[in-house]
């Protein structure tokens, strides 16, 4: 990567960043669709995925919601059928038997069913077609009836990665839709999946009926009639966990249009923002890119009511469980922006957060060991730390997880305090007695007493130097390498910082996906929220050191990055 300039401005009233001009320089534009990564809309708890249609026509890709949820029936084994029967896999710990929930061998029809349910479920698919198949149309397909709308409803599977695409829809006779209501110019199809239930409400402008599936299907035709003059067919398609047929009229298009360009207005002109695009040095370009586009896929994918899942709205990996192990430091981020405005707001917050801290807290403290001989608290044996690439058996003491038990104890001690109750002992003890971070020839391992940790140990460097010159980053993914440009910054090494988020194992596609690689499926939301974290680092700075982050604090120069900063 060649050398880049690093120049950062605070932008004044006079000098404000064009956000429109920014963001529109990275739409994406597609001339044949993906075979893993749609072009979405959405709000969070809503996602289209499309292709380069506008719809799902070329490629079946999925409609998904926080709220749409489905479960299989339990198994029928001996032992194995109800979750109260599942006795997870006992590991020794310090010399007795503790249980932790993972798959049990002698439980296998249980334990898949638990990891499998419940899962998300897509709820449609919605995609164009042409009635005939001949060489040559009239160019208006809607006047003549030739081109159609269907809506086709799959049922779900086992699957856990069947990346993008999911569902199936050769299993008709395990769930049943049904035309409730139908009308010149909107219908309802009630969809029923063993226990679970949604409504779909089609409005539309235009002179067009919908059509009942042929047995064996569940595939809704939306026709216009042919013969007409109208070429213009507006649909809206309402998607709802009750019957809404009857309780008021969805939106028309033009009202969603409305209310979607003031909903994205604001959330482009609110909050903080970053200009790159001052210079024509190719890799800011790509960095900004990779801003604009990963804030708009997590507020399409994980800003929702629910902790998102890591491959948010766009498939069903980890059968849509939550992946949200942070739960101190966004806990504190909320506490910290609600107390800039006020003390009732920070109360709200301080009582909203506090049963997960505590009891969270509880487990944290429970789980570290007291060591006779070093008088200090252990973590583990077991431990499996998150590079996932040590055996648990042996792992004790490593240093990513003994500096975060330190912080997320301390933020939840802090919590007691800001709430005037007293924090229970137990915390205290444990972060204040907690194993100091283990130091091999000056340099912090992975964990304590890990052998040959670096092919090198004759030459005392700093930790970062050794990651960056013997770890092996090709088999690194996610938030690895947004969490090593925040050290990197915190190091003052700017340039590094810049090179992780641009280092080719850290990849996104053409429409900002981040690439899963080798060790997870596409795509990966953790390394879009980090990256934005770390560059939210470059831009504002942190606690003891105010951004933005100059290379002055480090050996480096940077040619050919200029960092706008605006609040």
């Amino acid at each position: 990567m060649k050398p880049l300039l690093f120049a950062c401005f605070a932008a004044s009233a006079s000098a404000a960043i064009d956000r429109l001009a920014v963001v529109r320089a990275f739409n994406p534009e597609r001339t044949a669709s993906s075979d893993e990564t749609p072009l979405q809309v959405g709000n969070g708890n809503f996602a289209f995925g499309a292709d380069i249609t506008g719809l799902q026509t070329f490629k079946p890709f999925a409609s998904m919601s926080t709220w749409a949820w489905h479960s299989f029936a339990l198994p029928k084994a001996e032992n194995q059928t109800s979750p109260e029967d599942f006795r997870g896999v006992e590991w020794d710990t310090h010399g007795r038997p503790v249980a932790y929930n993972q798959p049990n061998e002698e439980q296998p029809e249980l334990s898949n069913w638990l990891r499998e349910n419940p899962h998300r479920l897509n709820l449609d698919h919605c995609r164009s077609q042409l009635r005939h198949h001949r060489r040559h149309h009239r160019l208006d397909l809607l006047a003549s009836g030739d081109l159609f709308l269907f809506l086709d409803f799959p049922y779900p599977t086992k699957d856990k990665f069947n990346a993008p695409f999911v569902g199936v829809y050769n299993q008709t006779d395990l769930h049943s839709t049904d035309l409730v209501e139908s009308s010149d110019s909107a219908a309802e199809v009630r969809h029923t999946l063993d226990e679970a239930e949604y409504s779909v409400f089609l409005r539309w402008e235009g002179n067009a009926t919908v059509s009942a599936p042929e047995d064996g299907s569940h595939r809704y035709f939306l026709r216009t009639e042919g013969g007409g003059s109208g070429s213009v067919l507006k649909l809206t398609v309402t998607f709802a966990e009750r019957d809404v047929f009857a309780e008021s009229v969805p939106p028309s298009v033009i009202n969603i249009a409305e209310e979607a360009e003031i909903w994205w207005g604001n959330f482009w002109q609110g909050g903080a923002f970053v200009d790159l695009t001052a210079t024509d040095a190719e890799d800011a370009w790509e960095l900004q890119k990779r801003v604009v586009l990963s804030q708009y896929l997590i507020a399409v994918n994980s800003a929702s009511d629910l902790p998102p899942q890591e491959s948010g709205l766009v498939n069903n990996g980890w059968f849509g469980k939550f992946h949200q192990p942070h739960p101190m430091y966004f806990a504190e981020l909320e506490r910290r922006r609600a107390a800039a405005v006020s003390p009732e707001e920070e109360a709200v917050v301080l009582a909203k957060w506090d049963d997960i801290l505590s009891i969270t807290a509880d487990f944290m403290a429970s789980f570290a060991w007291w060591n006779e001989t070093s008088e200090f608290y252990d973590l583990g044996a077991p431990m499996y730390p998150a590079s996932e690439n040590t055996d648990p058996k042996v792992t004790r003491n490593p240093t990513f997880e003994l500096a975060y038990w330190r912080f997320g104890l301390d933020i939840a001690i802090q919590w007691k305090e800001h709430l005037a109750v007293p924090a229970p002992d137990e915390w205290i003890d444990v972060r204040d007695f907690l194993a100091p971070l283990p130091i091999v020839d000056g340099t912090f391992p992975v964990y304590e007493g890990i052998p040959d940790m670096w092919l090198d140990l004759d030459a005392v460097r700093r930790t970062a130097e050794h990651i960056k010159e013997f770890w092996d980053l090709d088999q690194s993914f996610g938030w690895d390498f947004p969490m090593l440009a925040m050290n990197s910054l915190r190091l003052g090494e700017v340039a590094d910082a810049v090179e992780y988020l641009l280092h080719p194992t850290f990849a996104f596609d053409d429409a900002g996906y981040p690439i899963g690689g080798t060790r997870v499926p596409t795509p990966y939301f953790p390394s879009s929220s980090s990256l934005l974290v770390a560059v939210a680092m470059m831009a504002g700075g942190w606690e003891g050191a105010e951004g933005p982050i100059s290379p002055k604090r480090g050996k480096q120069s940077l040619q050919g990055l200029a960092l706008l900063c605006e609040a």
